[in-house]
């Protein structure tokens, strides 16, 4: 059994195509690593510009698996760069009964 991920990623000023070339691979980052399934993954943006990302970890563990792994963290290093990591609720649109959001994959 996997467990679902929701992140928020608000880029900073004058960032968000860095960010959205970065979430193109993220997963694939993951996923190579073992640690994500193969579940699609879906990238979406909100009108203030913050993507919001779902994806599945293999399993309760692997968060604490790649916080210690060196090519997720090489790719989080570049994410702390360009974004502002948010809760999902912080988001205008998830106040929403139905939250509709730009899909960008």
């Amino acid at each position: 059994m996997g467990y679902i991920v929701i992140g928020a990623y608000k880029p900073h000023v004058g960032e968000i195509n860095a960010l959205s070339d970065i979430l193109e691979t993220h997963v694939d980052v993951l996923r190579s690593e073992g640690l994500v399934t193969k579940r699609e993954h879906i990238v979406m943006q909100a009108k203030d510009g913050t993507f919001i990302e779902i994806f599945e970890w293999v399993s309760e563990y692997s968060r604490e698996l790649a916080i210690r792994n060196p090519v997720v963290v090489a790719v989080w290093t570049e994410m702390d760069k360009i974004c502002t990591y948010i809760p999902a609720s912080r988001v205008p649109e998830m106040d929403n009964l139905f939250s509709e959001l730009i899909a960008i994959n």
